[in-house]
């Protein structure tokens, strides 16, 4: 599935559960949100979407990520696809990696406190 708005990653988590046979309250109980959460949610409420409980949702369906640039090629290093949970880690290590290539010459990439 593309998904291109929230609105499709809603239809998406909808489908899944119903598709795993899982009630709201059983998803909201794996994934570690409200039931309440997980209906707002699925049925479009208005407000922010956080992502980290979005991630916990799809992690809880087994939903993995293909992330992909407009040419259709694969923008995680080997074209391969991120399981939901290995998400934050993949990020993490992108963006070590682009402080470091930004600040060539220091361990970390970040400042280092002491105003120096």
């Amino acid at each position: 599935m593309n998904i291109v708005s929230v609105r499709d990653l809603q239809v998406l988590v909808r489908n899944r559960r119903q598709e795993r046979g899982l009630t709201q309250a059983e998803l909201a109980e794996r994934a570690d949100v409200s039931r309440k959460w997980v209906y707002g949610f699925e049925n479009g409420a208005p407000g922010r979407v956080e992502l980290a409980l979005v991630l916990r949702v799809l992690a809880a369906l087994d939903v993995t990520i293909d992330a992909r640039g407009a040419e259709d090629e694969a923008l995680v290093p080997g074209g391969g696809s991120i399981a939901v949970p290995d998400l934050a880690e993949h990020l993490a290590r992108v963006a070590a990696e682009a402080r470091r290539d930004a600040h060539p010459g220091r361990e970390d990439g970040g400042s280092d406190g002491d105003g120096a």
